[in-house]
């Protein structure tokens, strides 16, 4: 008999004791679990199945093996198996809500995560549902079917009052994959994602601003120091937009539209925190255009100087001045910048009736920085830009218009700047 036959014998062998070997827990076992957690609500039933559940997920995970073959065949002996199947498929739709009943969770304790350090009937679960959602996220993070992420999403959304009772760093990792999905995934698993987004937002929200307190500033400040987390969550979602609202097409455009409308959502959540994120983030966009203004200003200066040169010498700098003002330029005129002022425009819009809003102290350094772009270049080629930007403007005034507090309500001369669209030549 060759020698190969035997070893692949020996390798068969092998395999099928490793697969009987990798689990304990078999259909009928799992569904006397399952009846026990229905029927009596029994808190070790609880434990075992999600206990398996990590068993199960870990041996697939499992990353010991010196061959990658190893590590396929064992993630699809556990992906075939009957009991992983039903196991998964009951975490995913039914878990949910069992712990919440088993554990006494009440309608505050979800809505206000931090009360749950007062339930004594979660503490002691506390590092158990901490390894669930770590091998949870394990084994969607790779998942690409549509249908598995939404039910991912869903699950989350279910228990998102005790994944913000786990520790920063699992949070974050969630908020990054679900600000992933809902940046590039289908158009039915970017609105469950903002879903969730949303609703971990409205439970880091500390609301102090609507307290009758005589020291508002001590609250105000208060109310960021509690919200670290939310700052967080506004940056990634931030910067989940910046990465795709540079890609703009007749297929892109609705779904940077409702990443448009989604932070205008969000940003509606802390209008305390939004001040904060918002200032800082239009800094940096000041910055930018005052940079680009100076070297604007920098290459007319030396155009002008060198108009006194040898003729040789002024072709081979005015080459360079003209590439360096287009590089320029274009660093402003750009899809991702005015999709950024749109977005401002309308979150600073959504602020404009709230009483208990700063953020209209935002107006006048946004206009400045419209204007100041306005002005950065005389030609026509960036007109359709230029004209964009001056319907963000419009978009600011009119909702600042429609605003109840007088002092809210702005004006800002725009005429000038559609005059000169006009009357500049193609």
């Amino acid at each position: 008999k060759p020698v190969h036959d035997e070893e692949e014998e020996e390798e068969e062998d092998d395999e099928d004791a490793m697969d009987d070997s990798l689990f304990a827990l078999n259909v009928s076992e799992l569904q006397q679990l399952i009846k026990a957690l229905e029927q009596d609500n029994s808190v070790d039933a609880m434990q075992e199945i999600i206990i398996a559940f990590c068993d199960f997920v870990a041996v697939m995970m499992n990353d010991e093996g010196d061959a990658k073959i190893k590590i396929s065949k064992r993630s699809v002996a556990v992906a075939n198996n009957a009991a992983f199947q039903q196991l998964l498929r009951y975490c995913v739709t039914k878990l949910a809500p069992r712990i919440t009943k088993i554990l006494n969770i009440t309608m505050k304790q979800k809505l206000q995560p931090q009360n749950l350090k007062t339930n004594e009937q979660f503490l002691p679960f506390r590092g158990l549902f901490l390894k669930y959602f770590k091998h949870l996220f394990g084994f969607f993070k790779d998942v690409g079917d549509e249908s598995m992420q939404r039910l991912f999403l869903m699950h989350c959304k279910q228990l998102v009052h005790l994944l913000l009772s786990m520790s920063i760093g699992m949070q974050r990792l969630y908020i990054k994959k679900i600000a992933k999905l809902w940046s590039f995934g289908s158009a039915n698993v970017r609105i469950d994602a903002f879903v969730f987004l949303y609703e971990m937002g409205k439970r880091m929200h500390t609301d102090n601003s609507d307290a009758d307190t005589q020291d508002t500033t001590q609250a105000r400040l208060k109310s960021v120091s509690d919200t670290p987390e939310l700052l967080q969550l506004f940056k990634y979602m931030y910067q989940s937009f910046v990465t795709v609202c540079k890609r703009v097409s007749p297929s892109t455009m609705p779904g940077i539209q409702f990443m448009i409308n989604c932070l205008v959502e969000m940003y509606s959540l802390n209008p305390i925190i939004t001040y904060k994120d918002a200032f800082k983030r239009l800094r940096s966009i000041a910055f930018h255009v005052k940079q680009a203004l100076f070297t604007m200003d920098k290459q007319l200066k030396t155009a002008a100087a060198n108009n006194s040169s040898k003729q040789k010498k002024k072709s081979v700098q005015g080459t360079k001045t003209k590439q360096a003002k287009l590089d320029t330029v274009q660093s402003i005129y750009n899809w991702r910048f005015i999709n950024i002022i749109r977005m401002w425009s309308k979150v600073l819009g959504a602020h404009a009736d709230r009483n208990n809003s700063d953020v209209h102290l935002l107006y006048y350094p946004f206009i400045q920085i419209c204007c100041s772009v306005l002005t950065l270049t005389r030609s026509a080629a960036y007109d359709p830009g230029r004209l964009i930007l001056i319907q963000s403007l419009l978009d600011l005034i009119q909702a600042s218009q429609r605003s109840g507090m007088a002092d809210r309500r702005i004006y800002a001369p725009l005429a000038p700047y559609l005059i000169g669209i006009i009357n500049n030549p193609a």
